[in-house]
């Protein structure tokens, strides 16, 4: 709750998605969200994930090489300011 707002979360992810897809070379990362994890779904949207998958209780996002290097400048520099 301490850092719940401040930016740390997404601040993280795109560290987490840079390396993914720098150091690891991945074409593509996805992710599991509860439907109801309103917040988490809103940063991922802004990361540029896409909904590929409905579930009855989860969704699953996916989130290219391409679109999150069209982007990665404007994204770091989002996440620059938390620090």
């Amino acid at each position: 709750d301490k850092y719940e707002g401040t930016g740390v979360g997404f601040a993280a992810a795109v560290l987490l998605s840079l390396f993914g897809f720098e150091c690891l070379k991945l074409e593509g990362i996805s992710a599991r969200i509860l439907k109801s994890n309103f917040s988490a779904v809103r940063m991922n949207k802004q990361l540029g994930y896409i909904l590929s998958s409905e579930g009855s209780e989860f969704d699953e996002y996916l989130l290219s090489k391409k679109i999150f290097n069209s982007k990665k400048n404007r994204l770091i520099d989002l996440a620059s300011r938390v620090v």
